[in-house]
């Protein structure tokens, strides 16, 4: 006789393929929307890196041109400074040849005045000598005067030094005689004589001091000494 054998009835299996594909189409979801955001952060990107380079490319070019306009004001700054140094040689050789011309013309004036004053002497004095000591003084005192009414007045006063060793008269008298002339001269000329001027220098107050110490021979008085 066979036992009696219960066999227990097995559970049907669970269905669970519908889960999982539904997870699987959430997760491939999601991993579109990243996919999509990530392409869409690198088309950014490429668009932020093209910007870069056409602002690079623009740098570059104004970069090229800034090269190219500092090299022109360069050229022009050379070019320049090249004519301003011809200018100033040109202009310092003018006013070379202005001083010599100057120099040259004041030069013939007193020559041609020296000829007029000596031209006068002689029409005054044709029955002396030209050799007489008073037409040599009043020659020398002439010099002193133009050389005064020149600016040179320590020429002035070496020719009244040298008048001084013909002068007859005592040296005070000299002195007064020297203004009575460079009025003349000066009257002569047309000028208007200023005597406080000429007594204001320097070099007609050293030499006058020394020309009217007492007993001081004419040898010794040194002008500017």
């Amino acid at each position: 006789m066979r036992p009696n054998v219960h066999l227990a009835k097995a559970d049907p299996p669970v269905d669970r393929q519908p889960e999982t594909l539904e997870q699987a189409r959430r997760q491939l979801q999601e991993t579109q929307a990243q996919l999509q955001q990530t392409e869409r952060v690198l088309a950014q990107s490429q668009a932020q890196l093209q910007r870069t380079e056409t602002l690079l490319a623009q740098y570059r070019t104004q970069l090229a041109q800034t090269e190219m306009v500092l090299t022109q004001f360069q050229s022009q700054l050379h070019q320049s400074r090249e004519e301003l140094d011809r200018s100033q040689a040109a202009e310092q050789r003018t006013q070379q040849e202005f001083a010599q011309t100057t120099a040259q013309l004041h030069q013939i004036r007193r020559e041609l005045e020296r000829s007029h004053f000596q031209q006068q002497m002689a029409q005054q004095q044709m029955a002396g000598s030209q050799d007489n000591p008073q037409t040599e003084y009043q020659k020398l005192v002439w010099e002193a005067w133009y050389a005064y009414h020149s600016g040179e007045f320590q020429q002035m006063a070496q020719y009244l030094q040298r008048s001084l060793k013909l002068a007859a008269a005592s040296r005070t008298e000299t002195v007064l005689n020297w203004l009575e002339m460079f009025a003349h001269f000066s009257d002569a000329k047309g000028n208007a004589f200023n005597p406080h001027h000429l007594s204001a220098l320097p070099e007609w107050q050293q030499f006058v001091s020394r020309v009217l110490t007492a007993n001081q021979p004419v040898s010794a008085i040194l002008v500017g000494s």
